[in-house]
């Protein structure tokens, strides 16, 4: 999905600023009338997915979540974070292009 990369700003943002611009390009992509066919569509929905992906990979570096505790341990400002599968899972389908489903699939 080279089609769209993450700008240097995100890069500079905090943890939980990349996630709540990642989380606010998700609802707009959601509440949108356009069809997700559109190429305006899809190119927001790739730019989302890179911003996401992107924090996915801060959340991890960051050993946020580990395997031996519970969702009662976990802080409650952290489990926004939990959502991130979801989210790549729900943009995912709503790639049209079938070259773009197949690069998510192999990353």
């Amino acid at each position: 999905m080279a089609t769209a990369s993450v700008s240097v700003e995100f890069q500079n943002l905090t943890l939980s600023e990349c996630f709540d611009q990642g989380l606010s390009s998700y609802e707009s992509i959601c509440e949108s009338t356009e069809p997700a066919k559109e190429s305006g569509t899809q190119y927001r929905i790739i730019k989302c997915m890179k911003i996401l992906e992107h924090t996915t990979q801060l959340v991890s570096a960051a050993g946020m979540f580990s395997d031996n505790e519970t969702i009662e341990e976990i802080p409650t400002a952290d489990v926004k974070y939990m959502l991130l599968p979801f989210m790549l899972g729900s943009l995912a389908l709503k790639l049209t292009n079938n070259g773009n489903r197949l690069d998510v699939s192999k990353s």
